[in-house]
């Protein structure tokens, strides 16, 4: 719909896109918790650089609080990052890309 073109603006206005996006849930042993998997491959036009990245990745945090979050790249290096809960409920991460991918180009975080 229209929130998804305008979501695609913002991210082309910022330079950058998210070219794939691949989603993995596995409920655990107790039933409560699930472990999340997510691939996304990040394509910065030419003329731009992305350095760092805020991304949502729960919507209700308050009442499926994440836990044990870790940021890798393609070669399985860890990325820092700081992670915090918004009154909206909405739990995010922000990591920084080391080094900045300077496009035209993509790179693939997991």
């Amino acid at each position: 719909g229209s929130s998804l073109r305008q979501w695609q603006r913002r991210l082309s206005a910022s330079g950058y896109s998210i070219s794939r996006a691949i989603y993995s849930f596995e409920v655990q042993a107790d039933g409560k918790a699930v472990h999340v998997n997510t691939s996304l491959t990040f394509r910065v036009a030419g003329g731009s650089r992305l350095a760092s990245v805020y991304k949502s990745i729960a919507g209700h945090h308050q009442t499926m609080p994440p836990y044990a979050v870790k940021i890798e790249d393609e070669f399985g290096r860890r990325l820092s990052h700081k992670a915090a809960g918004y009154d909206d409920g909405v739990y995010k991460v922000n990591f920084e890309l080391s080094p900045p991918l300077h496009g035209p180009g993509s790179r693939t975080l997991h």
